[in-house]
């Protein structure tokens, strides 16, 4: 029953590993799928942990006017963190996500699963991980802040998801980055 209890708060730390030693092999083309399932899952479960915090900090009174937080400064807050991780999404994970489409889409024949992203992905994915799960147990910022936090990075997230859907969807619509350039042009690093 205690192993039960803990399954939701190390899914995410455990997911990493199970994914990248997993010995399954399959197509360029389901690395994207993955790539892209992980991300939106990833995403969905800081999501719901983002407004899980923000109902336990209004349960506990944190968000009222007497305890210094009127309803503008939580609608601006919330925005703001909405925001930034829009932005976030669109000119820095959208980068991150189309250079990994164009890698993925190189590859020839089946990989493992641990090929979905590179391996330096997988060890931030997995420190982030640990952090996040620390972070959750370990009181450092009030609840609301906590929250605000994972609504910018659920929503980076889920902006930057569409470059692996399209594709997935129309693998022709992003192609692969070539190695040859012209005196014009600036390799694709």
């Amino acid at each position: 029953m205690f192993l039960l209890s803990l399954l939701p708060r190390l899914a995410p730390v455990a997911l990493p590993f199970v994914l990248y030693w997993l010995p399954i092999r399959v197509q360029p083309r389901q690395l994207v799928l993955g790539a892209l399932l992980y991300w939106a899952l990833v995403g969905g479960l800081l999501f719901w942990r983002a407004q899980a915090l923000f109902a336990q900090a209004a349960q506990q009174g944190q968000l009222t006017p007497s305890s210094g937080m009127d309803y503008l400064a939580i609608g601006v807050a919330v925005a703001a963190a909405a925001g930034v991780g829009l932005l976030k999404g669109r000119f820095v994970l959208s980068k991150s996500s189309l250079r990994n489409v164009q890698r993925l889409q190189a590859l020839q024949g089946p990989q493992r699963l641990s090929a979905m992203y590179p391996t330096a992905s997988w060890a931030i994915v997995s420190v982030m991980a640990i952090v996040g799960m620390t972070l959750s147990q370990v009181p450092v910022l009030p609840l609301f802040a906590r929250g605000l936090i994972l609504l910018a990075v659920s929503l980076g997230l889920w902006s930057s998801a569409p470059i692996y859907w399209q594709a997935w969807s129309h693998p022709s619509a992003v192609t692969p980055a070539t190695t040859t350039t012209t005196e014009e042009e600036e390799p694709i690093t």
